[in-house]
């Protein structure tokens, strides 16, 4: 799970905010699914609308790996306090 910026992870978290992030990461977790199955069988559903352009050209593979990188930290079980930036660029772009 990533952390969301309305709950404050420097103490104790409550029942409340515990609920809150798991379920904005559920959201995002259905979202990214989604994501991978429609480009998994959509021909003409392309990474170029989440990535720069010339990032996409050099390195595909790359690209398709993070996407699938980002959705299995979202779907952990432990609330990251750091996420790379380029998770955090996708994530957006999604």
């Amino acid at each position: 799970m990533i952390q969301i910026e309305l709950v404050g992870y420097d103490h104790i978290l409550s029942e409340v905010d515990l609920q809150v992030t798991k379920y904005v990461n559920k959201n995002l977790q259905d979202i990214i699914r989604v994501l991978i199955d429609m480009l998994e069988n959509d021909p003409e559903y392309g990474l170029e609308d989440f990535f720069p352009r010339d990032y996409l050209t050099r390195k595909p593979e790359e690209c398709r790996n993070t996407i699938n990188e980002l959705y299995e930290i979202i779907c952990s079980r432990m609330i990251r306090d750091y996420i790379k930036p380029k998770y955090e660029y996708l994530l957006y772009m999604i």
